[in-house]
């Protein structure tokens, strides 16, 4: 007579096997998402840099045939009543406070018979989300717009403190121009600061007149991409460039 042995594996046995694959499971899922978590931020940060891309041709665009550019911060950001490069602002405070503001000249449709003079106000201003107060992780947002003021036919130029901006009863914007420059889904970053980021997140526009320049316009632009949904941020990129005024 033939006996079989029934025995199967111990317990020891089966807990050893039951641990050597997890071991191996738990390898082959870190390697994947090692993979996906790398693909995902590439892709990311090549969108970003379509986006910030697309902005600086937009930028270059807006600012052909431009024939000056004024730093106008202090002048937006003041109270009323201050005085401010010798004038005395009647303006209320803008809202939304802006952190970076320029004044540009620019003549459209050169050499043709619809040829004017127009002024852009561009600025650097709080977004309309609330990002920054979502959650403590997560950066205060801006967005770059531009508006326009036609100047009047029986002027060249309209100085900045001719505006509703500085003066009671100044120049408004043409209506309808307010235009965003940048994607909403990229907003803006303009951390404050440094303790909070291993590098500085910078948006800034600024008039540069020195000895290398003649005039020139240099923007500092920091994007990131924006999940309302999820409110989660994407990796911070910042670019630079410049772009020549008469």
């Amino acid at each position: 007579m033939k006996w079989r042995n029934e025995q199967g594996l111990t317990l020891v046995e089966l807990l050893a096997g039951l641990l050597l694959f997890s071991l191996v499971a738990t390898m082959l899922y870190g390697v994947l998402f090692s993979g996906y978590s790398l693909k995902a931020k590439v892709s990311s940060q090549a969108t970003i840099q379509s986006q910030a891309d697309a902005l600086v041709n937009t930028l270059l665009t807006s600012l052909q045939n431009s024939y000056g550019v004024s730093d106008v911060t202090s002048y937006m950001t003041a109270t009323k009543g201050m005085s401010v490069g010798g004038l005395t602002k009647q303006a209320d405070i803008a809202s939304p406070l802006p952190i970076s503001a320029l004044w540009t000249t620019q003549r459209e449709y050169p050499g043709t018979p619809q040829q004017r003079w127009v002024n852009y106000l561009y600025q650097i201003v709080p977004a309309d989300d609330s990002a920054g107060d979502a959650s403590p992780a997560l950066h205060k947002h801006y967005k770059l717009v531009r508006q326009t003021f036609t100047v009047p036919s029986t002027q060249a130029y309209l100085p900045f403190t001719e505006t509703s901006y500085f003066k009671s009863g100044g120049q408004a914007p043409d209506a309808d121009s307010t235009i965003q420059l940048n994607d909403p889904r990229f907003p803006l970053l303009n951390e404050s600061d440094p303790g909070t980021s291993e590098k500085p997140l910078t948006s800034a526009l600024l008039a540069d007149y020195s000895s290398n320049y003649d005039g020139s316009i240099e923007f500092i632009l920091t994007l990131c991409e924006y999940d309302p949904k999820t409110q989660q941020e994407s990796p911070a990129y910042q670019f630079q460039s410049r772009v020549h005024v008469d």
